[in-house]
């Protein structure tokens, strides 16, 4: 990879800007525009890459699951909304509140997983059809649903983590609640919990950040990759059969952070 670590930044924040103006509807220019920046950087071998998809493509795709996982939130604040007319208004009690689009905006909540599936399954199909180098291109046929057990799959196992170091984090409570002279949330803001105690919170703490963080690379990363990757053909692979190396020998222990960013650190 060539170009500048400081170059992409600045196209990332200044595109990051135009998400919350445009309620998230300028996301797919902004992909568009950052993948066309790291593949025109991007070299395999001898082979220049390139990213042909556009923004347009990408939002026809999308646009209508992005609506709908608006809509929740466009309930909640404008039945918070109706509610501050009518009480503005001094309307009369039998007036219609605006319960009933709340707790349909609520329900809806339970669909963004789903929505969020689709919207990732499409988008990296797009992705993928996008990639070039040289002749070679990439053909993705990711279907929408694809990845939207492996969502609902982080959530499960992430609220059972919950619910597990809820019940670790109790039990030490408790323990301490046993073994600890007064009121508990007297000793807290006394400062005088034992030390063991501290010790079991920050290293349950850690487990439990860590445990997260091994979902996460599992649930976002290994099973849509396999997914995303399963879906995918190579077109004109002939297009390679010469590629030589190209670039500089890198260090067998791999590059710093810094290197890897070309912050020039």
């Amino acid at each position: 990879m060539t170009g500048s670590g400081w170059s992409y930044a600045w196209r990332s924040v200044l595109w990051g800007l135009l998400l919350g103006p445009t309620l998230g509807f300028a996301y797919p220019w902004r992909m568009a525009a950052l993948e066309r920046y790291k593949l025109n950087h991007t070299l395999y071998g001898n082979l220049p890459g390139r990213f042909e998809a556009t923004g347009w493509e990408l939002f026809k795709r999308v646009w209508w699951v992005w609506l709908l996982g608006l809509l929740p939130f466009m309930l909640i604040v404008g039945s918070f909304i109706g509610s501050a007319v009518i009480d503005s208004a001094n309307q009369r009690a039998t007036a219609k509140p605006p319960g009933a689009p709340m707790l349909f905006g609520f329900l809806l909540f339970f669909t963004l997983p789903f929505l969020h599936g689709i919207r990732r399954a499409r988008e990296w199909a797009w992705w993928a059809s996008g990639i070039r180098f040289g002749r070679v291109a990439i053909m993705c046929e990711l279907r929408s649903g694809s990845l939207i057990a492996a969502y609902w799959k982080l959530i499960g196992w992430s609220l059972l983590v919950l619910l597990v170091f809820g019940a670790i984090f109790g039990g030490i409570t408790a323990a301490m609640v046993a073994g600890t002279p007064g009121r508990l949330p007297a000793v807290m803001l006394g400062g005088q919990l034992p030390m063991w105690g501290i010790a079991a919170y920050a290293v349950v703490y850690l487990l439990l950040i860590i445990t997260f963080w091994v979902l996460m690379r599992i649930y976002t990363l290994q099973r849509v990759w396999r997914r995303v990757v399963a879906a995918c053909a190579v077109v004109d692979i002939a297009g390679a059969s010469d590629v030589v190396a190209a670039g500089e020998i890198v260090s067998a222990f791999g590059e710093g952070l810094p290197d890897g960013l070309d912050f020039g650190l």
